[in-house]
């Protein structure tokens, strides 16, 4: 037998909950956390949020002081000093 999921409960005639028309997909949820698709199906969300920065090589040394960024998924505030525009 397949798995029959819930996705509306009804008490008497009063709709406690619905979640049949529901857009929401995996990657609308932070990645990991649980869920339910409109079927009722449990899922779990796979968004990382806006950028993977894993890769990301910046040191706080190459970011402006006072400005920050995200290295390696951690925040990195910049100890460069800004020198404007220099010529040689």
């Amino acid at each position: 037998m397949a798995n029959q999921y819930i996705n509306k409960v009804i008490l008497g005639e009063e709709t406690l909950i619905d979640i049949s028309d529901t857009q929401v997909v995996a990657a609308d949820v932070a990645n990991g956390k649980k869920f339910y698709l409109k079927s009722g199906a449990p899922a779990t969300g796979t968004n990382t949020y806006d950028a993977d920065t894993s890769d990301a090589t910046a040191s706080a040394g190459e970011i402006l002081a006072t400005k920050t960024a995200y290295v390696s998924g951690a925040k990195v505030t910049g100890s460069m000093a800004n020198r404007g525009s220099v010529t040689g």
